[in-house]
C-alpha cells in the first residue's frame, strides 16, 4: 500500500492535487487513505544540541525530561532526536503542528510525520561531500533556511517574506568558507560570493515522489 501524501500549511492541506482549509469537518469529507505520510510547511524547525558528558546512549525517559525542560509541556510541538556518540551530543528537534497531526491520526492505520526541512535535508545531504553547509530554498510560497553542522541541522528558519527572510539570513553568523546553496530562483537576491553555489529547481526535487517515500 502506497502513503498517502498530505501536505499541511498553516490552515490549508494541500493532498492529491487539491487545496482543503483545514477543519475537521473538511477532513470527514476527503477519502484519506489508511497508511499516511504528513508534510508540514511553513513551520519553523527548533534544534536545541544538550551535552550530556558521555557517549552512551541515554534512557528514553532521560530524553523526555531533557525535552520538557528544554521546551515545557506544549501538545502542539512534535519531536526527534538524534544522539551523537562521538560528541555525547543530545540533539534534539520541534516543530508545532501535533494538534492538527492528531486530527489526521483519525480513521489511519499507520502515520509518519516531517517536517519539509527534514525531508530536504536528508536527501541534500547524500549530494554534498562537506560536513558543514547551508541552504536557502522556496516551496510553495515559503522561503527556507537550513545550516548544517556536522551532519545535523543547527539552524533553521521560514518566511513567507523575501525581503524578511533575506534580512534574517544576513544577520546568521556564520563560519569562513562555508559553503552556501541556493535555489537559482532566489540566488540574485543574495550577495554573491566564491562560496555560493547556485543549485536549480529545488521545488521540483521536493515535489519528486521519491523525497517522500
Amino acid at each position: 500500500m502506497e502513503n498517502n501524501l498530505i501536505e499541511i500549511c498553516n490552515e490549508k492541506i494541500f493532498y492529491k492535487n487539491n487545496t482543503y482549509n483545514f477543519s475537521l469537518e473538511i477532513l470527514r469529507g476527503i477519502k484519506l487513505g489508511k497508511k499516511r505520510k504528513v508534510i508540514i510547511l511553513a513551520e519553523d524547525l527548533y534544534t536545541k544540541k544538550i551535552k550530556l558528558n558521555r557517549k552512551v546512549k541515554v534512557k528514553e525517559e532521560e530524553i523526555q525530561t531533557v525535552i520538557e525542560r528544554a521546551f515545557g509541556s506544549s501538545e502542539d510541538f512534535l519531536f526527534h532526536y538524534e544522539f551523537s556518540r562521538r560528541k555525547g551530543e543530545l540533539i534534539i528537534y520541534a516543530v508545532k503542528g501535533g494538534m492538527k497531526i492528531r486530527e489526521l491520526c483519525q480513521g489511519a492505520a499507520s502515520i509518519t510525520v516531517e517536517p519539509i526541512q527534514m525531508c530536504f535535508f536528508k536527501k541534500f545531504k547524500k549530494n554534498v561531500r562537506e560536513k558543514n553547509w547551508e541552504t536557502l530554498f522556496s516551496y510553495k510560497g515559503n522561503y527556507y533556511y537550513i545550516s548544517c553542522d556536522n551532519n545535523f541541522i543547527a539552524r533553521s528558519f521560514v518566511d513567507t517574506s523575501l525581503s524578511r527572510f533575506i534580512e534574517k539570513y544576513l544577520e546568521v553568523e556564520r563560519e569562513k568558507n562555508l559553503k552556501t546553496y541556493i535555489e537559482e530562483g532566489i540566488s540574485k537576491e543574495f550577495p554573491e560570493s566564491y562560496n555560493t553555489f547556485v543549485i536549480k529547481d529545488f521545488g521540483e526535487v521536493l515535489n519528486a515522489k521519491k523525497v517522500y517515500k
